[in-house]
């Protein structure tokens, strides 16, 4: 029996600038999980700053990995019998 349980994710790395009300522009980095496009990054990230400036997005793949029993622990039951 598996004592471990695994997941492959793929996260999005999103760095670029704002405008604060000084007109200064401030870095920000944000980060999607899954594969994210450079256009709907943008338009996500415009959604709460319009004065967003797309700077590099870069994506990266890791492997996590936890014991069954932590998972089941921290794990929502679902009861559907699908």
């Amino acid at each position: 029996m598996r004592d471990t349980i695994q997941k492959s994710v793929i996260t999005t790395h999103v760095t670029g600038t704002v405008m604060d009300a000084n007109h200064n522009f401030k870095p920000v980095e944000v980060d999607f999980i899954g594969k994210v496009s450079e256009t709907a990054a943008i338009r996500k990230i415009r959604r709460t700053d319009n004065t967003f400036n797309l700077t590099s997005i870069t994506t990266e793949k890791a492997l996590y990995k936890m014991p069954i029993s932590e998972f089941v622990e921290h794990a929502e039951r679902n009861e559907n019998k699908e």
